[in-house]
């Protein structure tokens, strides 16, 4: 049985609620969410030196089923933004996630996820797994991307760096407990 979809607007953007509840015990019910165009520094605000380093507008729509296992998919959406200072058209990241509220362990992937940047691309793949342990394995490879771009708008560097950069970066680690946890690999051409 489906429930009144919730709609609200604001001129930060919009955002709608629709839940699914389930016609008998043990079955599953389910939700969907969406934010529209809300603006990324917005959520961020309390926090005040990542919200400064946020701008541009973003679209969430996540999808789930509730039961012993909760899983569902989701998509994030960025439009003419920037992110620490580095320029962006657009970003999509689509991903899949499940969560078992009894043994406290879930997964998030992310697989084809891409950004356009002013100048270049990124494709990124990603697993985080977590219980017991918090495992970690992230793949992201760039082409064609300006380095002035990457200096984050300061004028000293950008007058004196110049060039495209192709890389790939991946990064892994089985018991992560901190930054240090991670092992990875960067390679570029410039």
């Amino acid at each position: 049985r489906r429930g009144a979809a919730v709609e609200r607007r604001r001129m930060a953007g919009r955002a709608r609620a629709e839940p699914s509840f389930a016609p008998a015990a043990g079955s599953e019910g389910g939700f969907a969410v969406g934010l529209g165009r809300v603006q990324i520094q917005r959520p961020f605000a309390p926090w005040t030196k990542l919200g400064r380093r946020l701008q541009g507008s973003v679209d969430l729509r996540v999808e789930g089923k509730l039961g012993r296992l909760w899983r569902g998919t989701g998509e994030l959406g960025m439009h003419a933004g920037r992110i620490a200072g580095v320029p962006m058209r657009t970003a999509r990241v689509p991903f899949r996630w499940y969560f078992e509220p009894q043994r406290g362990i879930g997964h998030l992937g992310v697989r084809g996820a891409s950004v356009q940047l002013v100048h270049g691309r990124v494709a990124v793949d990603m697993r985080l797994d977590w219980g017991q342990r918090l495992a970690i394995d992230a793949t992201a490879r760039a082409w064609a991307i300006d380095i002035r771009d990457l200096t984050g708008g300061l004028p000293a560097i950008q007058k004196r760096v110049t060039g495209l950069i192709d890389g790939q970066l991946t990064l892994a680690g089985r018991n992560v407990r901190s930054f240090d946890d991670l092992t990875g690999t960067f390679n570029a051409s410039v």
